[in-house]
């Protein structure tokens, strides 16, 4: 890899391995058409929270005499904010415990088109891997689309649709927005043209590297060595805990006859 710099484009490291560093740059105003938020900057992301009902169950295992066992399950409901959509059908016990069958909005993420690091172009992938995300307060003089109704209000800098913030019943909605700004970014990646790609290595992965901040080829290179020693231990540690799941269950037969005797 070679540390090159990002005002010019040098056709002498075209489909070459090459680390840059510096601040990006973006001119673009990003809009949620929905909520009518808009603002300058790389991405713009929707988070959305619903207040569900949520199941917890507790199992308990008795051994029986003569071998095997018998399970006996409890069942707790709490109500909680949850991005995701809880199908409260699936339930032991959905009498009374019933959420909405949908959620009215959904998370959204949108990104600038045009990123530049100098003279060059970020790839849609560079762009997503940008993540200095800040929180976007909707201030006071901040006008709701008048097509979201009188339900919607203001609320601790993001928007509440419900009755009262303060007292959430099921199936209120609580939108919060943030953005990514223009920083310093750090990148690995194979030179094509006035873009990046990602460069195809001798043993058969692709290095596609781009962080915040600035850092040296040698340190982002480090890493992702490590990631890798990382991802290597956790696959270890998944095939050990298969391993005694299997060594378990070839002598279960010997428990079970124990409990007999």
């Amino acid at each position: 890899v070679q540390t090159v710099p990002v005002d010019d484009v040098n056709p002498d490291f075209e489909g070459k391995l090459v680390h840059m560093s510096g601040t990006v740059e973006c001119e673009e105003i990003l809009e949620d058409t929905t909520f009518g938020v808009s603002e300058k900057a790389i991405a713009l992301k929707r988070s959305v929270e619903m207040y569900q009902w949520d199941e917890d169950s507790t199992t308990k295992t008795k051994k029986k005499v003569g071998g095997g066992t018998k399970k006996t399950k409890t069942y707790s409901y709490e109500k909680e904010w949850s991005s995701k959509l809880k199908d409260s059908s699936e339930f032991a016990k959905p009498e009374g415990h019933t959420n909405p069958s949908s959620m009215p909005y959904e998370q959204l993420k949108i990104y600038a088109d045009v990123v530049m690091l100098g003279a060059f172009n970020l790839s849609s992938a560079q762009i997503s891997a940008i993540t200095n995300w800040q929180d976007l307060r909707l201030g006071s003089d901040f006008q709701l689309p008048d097509s979201m109704g009188d339900n919607v209000r203001l609320h601790d800098g993001g928007l509440y649709i419900g009755a009262d913030p303060a007292a959430p019943a099921i199936g209120d909605i609580r939108i919060k927005f943030k953005a990514a700004y223009p920083t310093d970014v750090s990148l690995i990646a194979q030179q094509a043209g006035q873009t990046f790609q990602a460069f195809q290595t001798d043993a058969g992965g692709k290095l596609l590297e781009t962080k915040t901040g600035i850092h040296t080829a040698d340190a982002m290179i480090q890493q992702a060595q490590e990631s890798n020693k990382i991802m290597t231990w956790i696959l270890r540690l998944v095939g050990f805990i298969v391993m005694v799941i299997g060594f378990g269950l070839v002598f279960r037969v010997a428990s079970v006859l124990a409990d007999v005797i």
